[in-house]
């Protein structure tokens, strides 16, 4: 498969877990509202796909990703560098996101992560962590979903679909 046609593939896969990823959030009793903000340009500088309102009328902006191997090595990626000839930032480095959402496509299942959290851990364990090859010249880390679990870096909701 060509580089490009895994990138449609991998847009409309990214964009089909937005949807379910927007349905279950609408469905939860502590939020009164979400904004889907994923087409609006400066939105996309900052890597966030959706503006949450909570019912305490805190804003919680989230980053969607679409995860396909999760399930399979009890890893979630945090892309660190998105074109490395490039050395340009990675969506999960860069991102402005309050939290990442990862949605896992083969299972239904979503995983959230507090993104400074997230950041600090990586920063506090960089010593035993090996940033990988992750595709299309990114690189980053492969994060143990187990490990950030039990540190409540990271919370599991089972089939949300």
């Amino acid at each position: 498969m060509s580089s490009n046609s895994q990138f449609a593939n991998d847009t409309k896969a990214g964009n089909k877990g937005e949807t379910i990823v927007y349905s279950w959030l609408l469905r939860q009793p502590k939020i009164k509202n979400v904004l889907d903000v994923s087409d609006d340009i400066e939105f996309q500088k900052e890597d966030v796909d959706f503006l949450v309102l909570l019912s305490n009328k805190q804003v919680c902006k989230v980053e969607v990703k679409t995860d396909f191997k999760a399930n399979e090595t009890g890893n979630i990626p945090f892309e660190t560098i998105s074109t490395q000839y490039l050395n340009s930032k990675g969506c999960c480095e860069k991102t402005k996101a309050d939290k990442i959402f990862y949605y896992i496509y083969n299972t239904n299942d979503l995983f959230i992560a507090d993104v400074k959290k997230v950041r600090n851990y990586i920063n506090e364990n960089k010593d035993k962590l090996k940033e990988v090859n992750m595709g299309d010249g990114a690189k980053g880390y492969l994060l143990k979903i187990n490990e950030l679990s039990d540190l409540k870096i990271l919370t599991k909701f089972n089939k949300i679909i």
